[in-house]
């Protein structure tokens, strides 16, 4: 019984606590605008027409550090590449496409799971005979736990739309 309540108590902890999705959604509605975007944040830029002036490939965005926004342009420093140093990049807002924040990094265990699961019942099925039917079954789980495993390891980068405010265009 004592068990119990511990046990309710910590999860009600963990639901309430400022770790949950309401301390997450007024950090996001706090910095949607680029106008309120403080300096030094992370982001990701999509302005095809600065490509070949830049040297940049025109479906491929620009990562780099914000510096501030302008009247007429978004100002940031761009990370190093493979092929030079840092740049300080100024682009006219009325090329930008997209702009967006980055969120930090997440797993990709379920879409692990997913995968693993298709490709290991896949496999398991081929290899069904009359002898062995439980093949797919045992395959999928398989699949399942490895897929897991690889795809919690594999972490990709998490982004956020930011807005250009109505003035700033």
């Amino acid at each position: 019984m004592r068990t119990r309540r511990v046990s309710a108590l910590l999860l009600s902890l963990l639901i309430g606590s400022p770790l949950g999705p309401g301390l997450c959604r007024e950090w996001a509605a706090s910095a949607d605008d680029l106008t309120t975007l403080p300096a030094g944040t992370r982001i990701r830029v999509h302005a095809p027409s600065l490509a070949p002036a830049q040297g940049h490939l025109p479906w491929l965005p620009v990562v780099g550090t914000f510096v501030r926004m302008r009247a007429d342009t978004l100002e940031m420093q761009e990370e190093a590449t493979d092929h030079g140093q840092p740049r300080f990049l100024a682009i006219p807002t009325a090329s930008i496409d997209r702009v967006e924040r980055w969120r930090g990094k997440k797993g990709n265990g379920r879409r692990g799971m997913v995968i693993g699961l298709v490709l290991g019942a896949s496999v398991g099925a081929l290899l069904t005979t009359e002898d062995e039917p439980l093949n797919a079954v045992v395959g999928g789980l398989g699949g399942i736990a490895w897929g897991g495993l690889v795809g919690s390891a594999v972490k990709t980068d998490r982004w956020d739309k930011l807005t250009l405010s109505p003035a700033v265009r």
